[in-house]
């Protein structure tokens, strides 16, 4: 079960969706497939990856830049960006140069 969502099958929509992958659906209808399903973000993120056998950074980039997620980009780039800029300010990233 999705520890994020207990009343949604992960094994009933990846069978689902993995016949949909087979039939040579795309991996942006895929992405909107699984949102429409109730899935989260990191859900689609793990899913994408088994379903598509593609990377971790892939997966990632496929769901954050993916129109089914746009309502949520504007938030989680600001999100990367305060913690980013508070890891330098805590001196945990290094500046180029």
């Amino acid at each position: 079960m999705n520890s994020s969502s207990a009343s949604i099958d992960l094994q009933e929509i990846r069978a689902t969706l993995r016949d949909s992958v087979a039939a040579g659906i795309g991996r942006e209808d895929l992405i909107h497939a699984m949102r429409k399903a109730g899935l989260h973000q990191i859900d689609c993120i793990k899913m994408l990856r088994d379903l598509c056998g593609i990377s971790l950074g892939d997966a990632k980039e496929a769901v954050h830049y993916s129109s089914a997620w746009a309502d949520h980009k504007e938030m989680n780039e600001a999100f990367h960006e305060a913690v980013f800029q508070a890891a330098d300010e805590l001196g945990f990233v290094e500046t180029p140069g």
